[in-house]
């Protein structure tokens, strides 16, 4: 929850030379990224997940792998029961957020509905696809049950 409107800040030379030896390495974290998000979706293909689209003519670095699932809840549960990390990154729409509240024309069901069902799944460059398949099964397995 956001209780004023963010800002724009500069990093300081301690922060800057950090992530000035980080840049060497971020081509092929970028690479990894894509190509783990390739196998969600390959995986992922066929269940009630819907995926985030990626415009073609660019080229995304999945700095999150989320996903849209209509009782995620059930989903969030199976993860946890199998020790997979999930995360909520909008779990409030922007409209709702106090800075911003009053702000909307009118209904956002749209907003409304992914703030409800979207999840951030586990994403860095070192994820292995074990991993990934071991997300996916849990996730294809509470999905199952939803549609039954």
């Amino acid at each position: 929850v956001h209780d004023r409107a963010g800002g724009n800040s500069r990093l300081d030379g301690l922060q800057a030379a950090i992530l000035s030896v980080k840049l060497n390495r971020l081509d092929d974290w970028n690479s990894r990224r894509r190509e783990a998000s390739a196998l969600y979706r390959k995986l992922l293909d066929g269940t009630t997940c819907q995926l985030t689209r990626s415009d073609p003519r660019a080229s995304s670095v999945h700095h999150l792998e989320v996903i849209r699932v209509p009782d995620r809840d059930t989903v969030l549960a199976d993860l946890d029961s199998h020790g997979i990390g999930w995360g909520l990154h909008y779990p409030i729409p922007v409209h709702r957020q106090p800075p911003f509240a009053g702000l909307q024309p009118g209904p956002l069901p749209v907003a409304e509905t992914s703030a409800m069902e979207i999840v951030s799944l586990p994403m860095y460059p070192t994820i292995h696809p074990n991993e990934v398949e071991r997300v996916c099964e849990a996730i294809d397995a509470a999905t199952d049950r939803t549609r039954r």
